[in-house]
């Protein structure tokens, strides 16, 4: 009897100290597992950012398509503003640069909708503008989505054949000839002020990442930003718009 007294107070102890055990391993991981997130003084738990078209001022209403895409030209860049919300929050300043530049902490892509698959395509960008609230940050950046070799020789050879019939128009076909005379070389040149972007339907996709040491460090992506590139005129358009107020064929019929 006193040998099965002594066994149950063993087994007791054993048991006693498993559990202790247990315990102590068990509520440190819970109070962890339930502790809250740490967030900023709005509730965000990561910084928010936002990417939208630059409207003019005082031209809020922006043009939009029938499927609620912004509409743009393809002649002129693409403005954008984008915005990071980073209240509560020490992160590395907004800077842009191409894709693949390597200090960058905004990174803009562009993808074409073909047949409802996306496709990246190049693109060109310049920052104009930064500006650092306490709130908010905002960075101004001009877009251009570049046609593609065999488009812009295409666009090139079109603007060269409407000078040469203005050329005949106006009596200056010789001047014409001698100004083509290398044809290749006139290409060459021409194609380095050529400055249309590509038409068509594309997603602006744009993120944020910060990984500065002491600062807050991830990735955060804005939600893609529809919009549609319409055609408004070929290479060189201006050349060909009437002097002295006349309406550019790219302007609206009054």
């Amino acid at each position: 009897m006193r040998q099965g007294r002594g066994t149950n107070r063993r087994v007791i102890g054993i048991v006693t100290t498993v559990l202790s055990v247990a315990l102590l391993v068990w509520v440190p991981d819970r109070a962890m597992a339930q502790a809250p997130t740490e967030t900023s003084a709005q509730g965000l738990d990561e910084p928010r950012l936002l990417c939208e078209i630059a409207a003019d001022e005082g031209d809020e209403d922006l043009e939009r398509s029938a499927t609620g895409r912004v509409r743009v030209s393809n002649l002129e860049p693409i403005p954008l503003r984008i915005e990071l919300q980073t209240d509560g929050f020490d992160s590395e300043p907004l800077k842009a640069s191409a894709p693949e530049g390597g200090d960058a902490t905004v990174i803009i892509e562009v993808v074409e909708l073909c047949d409802g698959e996306p496709v990246a395509v190049p693109v060109e960008y310049s920052q104009l503008g930064v500006s650092k609230g306490e709130v908010t940050s905002s960075l101004q950046v001009s877009l251009r989505i570049p046609l593609d070799q065999e488009a812009q020789r295409a666009a090139l050879e079109s603007f060269l054949e409407r000078l040469e019939a203005e050329s005949r128009k106006e009596g200056r076909l010789e001047e014409f000839r001698r100004l083509t005379a290398d044809k290749e070389a006139l290409l060459a040149g021409l194609s380095g002020f050529q400055q249309q972007n590509r038409t068509g339907k594309f997603e602006v996709r744009c993120k944020y990442r910060s990984a500065g040491p002491g600062l807050w460090q991830g990735e955060v992506r804005a939600e893609p930003l529809p919009i549609e590139v319409r055609f408004d005129g070929g290479a060189f358009e201006d050349i060909f718009s009437p002097v002295g107020g006349g309406a550019s064929p790219r302007d609206p019929a009054p």
